[in-house]
């Protein structure tokens, strides 16, 4: 069984995960995928080794590791991979890969777009999200 592991930085912010678990959750209902579990780096568990380990304990034999970042930087090119790295000595039986962060996409510009329009025509020195 192949699961997904979405990988953020996290946040101690109450709430501030949250939209995360709502990717995840899409993610299982569009793309059909049984097990999508969401892990963080370090600031808020379920940190990296619950993911990988709550993906194992559900039986995936490939899991497929997303870092939820916009951009390529320490995180996404040091830290990750030796924490995957870490984690795939513990489960040599699975198959742990990890892949590209969101990073560039045309579609983002459109997401920028819209909360562009959201706030265009209020008063935007007083608006807050």
């Amino acid at each position: 069984m192949r699961a997904i592991l979405l990988l953020g930085h996290g946040s101690k912010a109450d709430g501030a995960n949250q939209s995360m678990y709502q990717i995840a959750q899409l993610i299982k209902e569009k793309g059909g995928y049984e097990t999508v579990e969401c892990a963080f780096l370090g600031l808020s568990p379920p940190f990296i080794h619950h993911g990988i380990e709550r993906c194992v304990s559900q039986g995936a034999r490939e899991i497929i590791v997303i870092p939820y970042f916009l951009l390529a930087g320490e995180h996404v090119r040091r830290d990750l991979p030796k924490k995957v790295d870490e984690e795939k000595e513990k489960y040599p039986e699975t198959d742990i890969i990890l892949g590209p962060p969101i990073g560039f996409h045309p579609k983002l510009a459109e997401i920028i777009l819209e909360r562009i329009n959201e706030v265009d025509g209020h008063n935007k020195r007083s608006q807050r999200y």
